[in-house]
Parts: C-alpha cells; structure tokens; sequence
C-alpha cells in the first residue's frame, strides 16, 4: 500500500460483510497494519481502523474501514454501517462453499441499503489454504458471479497479504471523484480517542 505524503483532504467508508469465519477482521487489519495478526477472533457487532493511500492520480485520500460482524443475530446491524459507504467488499472464504452461496446475499443488503452507486467488490479469501489443496470455490464460478453482478473479483490471504492491497487500492480508485466526502474529525464520546473504534470484542 502506497502511504500518501500529504494530509487526505477527502476519506472513503469500505464496509466488509459477509458470513462468519470468512476472514474479514484479519483482511482489515492486514490490509491498515500490513501483518497478519493470528490472535484476532471474530467481530462482535462492528469495528473500524482507519489508514490513508495515495489514489492512481496522486491524490491522497482517507480510509475507514469498517468490520462487521458475520454472525446472524448482527445482521440487521451490519446493515446499519452499510449506509453512507463509498466502498462495500464482499468476503466469502475460497474453502467453504456456503459462504460463497451467501455472498449474493450480503450483495442484495449492500445495495438496499448503501448508497447508489456505491463501489463492490467481491473477496475470496484464504487463498493460502486454498491453494494447499482446500479449494472449494473455482475462479471460474467467483468470476462470473462478479461478473454478473457488475462488481470486481480478487482472491486474497490475509496471512501472505496476497492480493489484499490490490483489493483496497483498485476499489479505491473506483469510486467516482463527485461523491468524496470531505475530511472530518470524529469526537468519540463512548471511549478514549484513536485511531480505530469498537463495539464489539475486536477488529
């Protein structure tokens, strides 16, 4: 990920979703910390980390990167944070087949709810374990119902890091210049101040 040098002036909201266990609090922190931390657990609720890039045309811009959680009591919270977000990704797990019949799911939320217009991605996740002989979803079927729903495909691994700053950076760069939302300071009132917020047991 490239760091800007200068301040972001304008910040986007990335809002992961998707079925429990597909690794979408280890992608947020690979992604903003640039390790695998292997002592996350699953997001209870939500939680966002925050961090900057620098955009294809040099611009910088802020990230706020929401995590939330999979389970399905919390579902009807995750649709809450969907809304007002430039960016939603779409996690499924490469090694479990019923996370990747969910995602179409976690799309329809997405657009009923966010923004139109927002940008999607689609993540199959823990390509490391799946390239070890675990893989149940093929390219192939990932591709073409990202195709279908006009969004874009990557495969990653949160642990290697492969394929996740490309995941974040091309999004990025995909959402239209005339929805950047300006810069703004956020008072928390719940907690102490940071960069990285929580309500539930981690990010």
């Amino acid at each position: 990920m490239e760091v800007p040098s200068e301040e972001p002036d304008t910040r986007y909201k990335v809002v992961l979703v998707g079925s429990l266990g597909t690794g979408k609090s280890s992608l947020a922190h690979t992604f903003v910390r640039g390790h695998f931390d292997p002592h996350i657990v699953s997001t209870v609720g939500s939680s966002f980390i925050s961090t900057s890039l620098e955009l294809s045309d040099g611009k910088a811009v802020a990230l706020d990167v929401w995590d939330t959680s999979g389970q399905e009591v919390y579902k009807s919270l995750a649709k809450i944070y969907c809304r007002a977000a430039n960016i939603g990704v779409v996690v499924f797990s490469l090694t479990e087949y019923s996370s990747f019949e969910s995602a179409r799911e976690w799309v329809t939320s997405l657009r009923a709810t966010a923004p139109e217009g927002i940008v999607i991605g689609i993540a199959g996740n823990k390509l490391d374990i799946a390239n070890a002989g675990k893989r149940q979803v093929s390219r192939e079927d990932a591709l073409a119902f990202a195709a279908e729903i006009g969004a874009s495909y990557f495969e990653t691994s949160a642990l290697t890091r492969e394929g996740v700053p490309e995941l974040f950076t091309s999004l990025a760069n995909k959402v239209p210049r005339s929805t950047m939302a300006p810069r703004r300071t956020t008072v928390r009132l719940d907690g102490p101040p940071g960069g990285s917020s929580s309500s539930g047991c981690s990010c």
